[in-house]
């Protein structure tokens, strides 16, 4: 526990106090701290406990130095009992921690006390310091890979999920390796590095497995949309906007939205003739197999056929209501997004049919005989901008 919060292990939360005024921060004091009713977290008593003996020892070594000419010596003679129970009481400790947060922690404080006691230099504590970094590293890496392990082999059972809303174990990881990454900013510690490369992979690994188990295409997407965003919030709350694992998750979402977006507009029958009529014709127009001195009736028939479906649909607004239907029922937890998708299907339906238009109609005829029937662009923008007011 931690300043009248619960201990978490999986996130960082008040704790990144215990790393701020290391120097000057208030030792605490047992008996006014139980008064009061404030409960601390390990690092915050390991913090306090190893400042009190670093000043002590400072005021030791500057006397000894002083009246004898000679300081180090005595002080590991005088401080050597000390410095053991020091040793045992964090080694008992250490050796049943499972928090790999709380460890991190410890080894943070650790490289500050001691950058402290060689700012003054004093160098009487060197072997203590050593001492907590040899049981500290070992059993960060060992809690580390076991919650590692845990993505790598997860339970189905205890982790299925028939709701799109971000699964628990996603906010999880988003603490988890936001408080690691945080923890990392001004170190270059390689190992760790690595092992949030494998975390990441491995997360990515569950939450495609996770969404596996929605069945329709749409489905996947939107609870793949769903975790990545839950992901990004949680950096974005710490900050972590240029980091390796924001990038990652940035172009998974995007990735996700733009196929959602596809999924979506091609579910309606006159969209999908339109968007597949223009993508795969692009190339035959392009290089000129397809145009008006080289125009099959069956591709102009087809072409006439869409323009007024098109148009038709869209008179009665059947398509866009029912891509509108769609994204509201997806997105029900998560409506900003919604409108996002809602805002790029838009743009993605008035870019390809203005490509039906541009690329298709007015290159491949003349004149053609169904130029009536085909929409304002700029009417299409309108109507697709009132639908997504009233979202």
């Amino acid at each position: 526990r931690g300043h009248n919060m619960r201990h978490q292990l999986f996130s960082l939360g008040e704790r990144i106090q215990a790393l701020r005024d290391v120097e000057d921060a208030s030792p605490i004091v047992p008996h006014m701290a139980a008064q009061a009713g404030l409960k601390y977290t390990y690092e915050f008593i390991f913090r306090s406990i190893t400042r009190l003996l670093m000043d002590t020892c400072t005021g030791e070594y500057m006397f000894c130095y002083e009246f004898f000419g000679k300081s180090r010596e005595l002080c590991h003679a005088v401080f050597h009992n000390i410095i053991h129970m020091l040793q045992e009481y964090v080694q008992s400790y250490v050796q049943t921690c499972w928090d790999s947060i709380g460890l991190l922690l410890l080894i943070r404080i650790t490289y500050h006390l001691h950058l402290i006691m060689s700012n003054r230099g004093v160098p009487v504590l060197d072997h203590l310091f050593d001492s907590f970094n040899l049981m500290f590293w070992p059993r960060f890496k060992l809690v580390f890979d076991a919650n590692l392990d845990s993505l790598r082999n997860p339970d189905n059972k205890k982790l299925a999920n028939d709701t799109l809303n971000p699964h628990y174990i996603t906010r999880r990881y988003a603490e988890y390796s936001a408080a690691i990454v945080t923890l990392s900013r001004d170190h270059e510690d390689e190992a760790i590095k690595t092992g949030l490369q494998t975390l990441r992979f491995e997360m990515s690994k569950v939450i495609a497995l996770l969404a596996a188990e929605h069945g329709l295409p749409a489905r996947k997407m939107v609870f793949r949309i769903n975790n990545y965003d839950v992901i990004l919030s949680v950096y974005a709350k710490f900050g972590l906007g240029k980091s390796e694992d924001e990038r990652h998750f940035a172009e998974e979402l995007e990735h996700q939205m733009v196929l959602l977006v596809d999924e979506e507009l091609c579910s309606d029958k006159a969209y999908s003739r339109l968007i597949l009529l223009v993508k795969r014709n692009d190339a035959p127009i392009r290089t000129g197999k397809i145009g008006p001195d080289n125009l099959p009736s069956e591709f102009a028939s087809q072409v006439e056929s869409v323009a007024k479906e098109f148009t038709l649909e869209w008179r009665k607004g059947k398509g866009v209501e029912k891509v509108r239907a769609d994204v509201k029922k997806l997105f029900t937890a998560n409506l900003d997004r919604g409108r996002d998708l809602l805002q790029r299907a838009a743009l993605q339906l008035i870019e390809y049919y203005r490509r039906f238009q541009d690329d298709v109609v007015k290159k491949c005829f003349r004149r053609p005989g169904f130029e009536k029937d085909l929409m304002n662009i700029n009417t299409l923008k309108y109507d697709l901008q009132q639908v997504i007011q009233s979202y």
